[in-house]
């Protein structure tokens, strides 16, 4: 497996590029988890954070990867990050996350199934898995515009 000292600065990498992200579109990071806290209390439901663990996904995405291309992607977050120029405020809005789907797809199309259909699949089965084990009518879940569309499908897709 992959982890360690190695697994901990990845994550850390990460970590400061979400952030960056997200405070570069206006958006406190988090920000989603803690509307939909609310939304939750508020209608009364059960709030499922059904992601799939980071290190599996870390692990998989790694594993999907040549050496070339883990290097390639170290060196865009170290540039992702250390970046001091802003774009202006009209390009921030405008990318969107099927904008940044279609980078990672022709820069890494190796890492769609990890990152994205793998993880939609997962998520998909959480909130299903939630609803029929806590016997619960509504389950309340933070999913990232990018996989809405994965995980709906996955949802109506699957019989069982």
């Amino acid at each position: 497996t992959w982890g360690g000292q190695s697994a901990l600065a990845l994550r850390l990498l990460l970590a400061v590029f979400s952030s960056k992200i997200s405070s570069g579109a206006n958006r406190p990071f988090g920000e989603e988890f803690r509307a939909a806290r609310r939304v939750s209390e508020d209608i009364g439901a059960q709030l499922v954070l059904g992601d799939r663990p980071i290190e599996i996904t870390l692990e998989r995405a790694l594993k999907s990867l040549s050496w070339d291309e883990k290097t390639k992607l170290v060196i865009s977050l170290f540039r992702g990050i250390t970046s001091t120029t802003d774009m202006p405020q009209d390009e921030k809005a405008a990318v969107s996350p099927y904008e940044l789907y279609e980078k990672l797809s022709s820069s890494y199309p190796s890492l769609l199934q990890p990152l994205v259909h793998e993880r939609d699949m997962f998520m998909a089965w959480s909130l299903k898995r939630s609803k029929a084990v806590n016997k619960s009518k509504t389950v309340v879940g933070v999913i990232g515009k990018g996989h809405m569309n994965g995980v709906v499908y996955a949802l109506i897709s699957d019989q069982g």
